[in-house]
């Protein structure tokens, strides 16, 4: 099993956060990773196996290619992103699926008010036949 540097990722997040000026909450927003998670990361706090999709999250979030922070993590040399474009497609699918759970997450609602209101008009039609 390759060797896990969480300590060069902890610097690695540390230095970019502070190159491009952001902070723990807006990056937590931007990728969907807990500030409890970043804030790990940052001090190597109960250094653990995180999912691909955690790391790349955070990558793209940094304005790094999305396989920057595993790469650091492995020692492997780091890929840079050939521009910010491949940082900004992943970001957007990042972003895409968050905004596609929280909008079915709100479909779920209205359908549960919709049901309640079906339940509601049924409930009254009932009361006006019994009166």
């Amino acid at each position: 099993m390759n060797e896990q540097d969480w300590e060069a990722v902890a610097e690695a997040i540390r230095e970019r956060m502070q190159e491009i000026h952001i902070g723990q909450r807006e990056l937590a927003d931007s990728t969907g990773v807990s500030a409890a998670t970043i804030r790990e990361l940052m001090y190597n706090y109960k250094p653990r196996r995180r999912s691909t999709r955690t790391l790349r999250a955070i990558s793209v979030g940094l304005e790094w290619s999305p396989d920057y922070v595993e790469s650091v993590l492995y020692s492997r040399a780091p890929v840079e992103s050939s521009a910010a474009g491949d940082a900004t497609v992943a970001g957007v699918a990042v972003e895409s699926k968050t905004i596609s759970a929280q909008l079915n997450l709100v479909l779920r609602h209205v359908d549960e008010i919709r049901a309640d209101v079906r339940d509601l008009k049924e409930m009254l039609t009932k009361h006006k036949r019994s009166s």
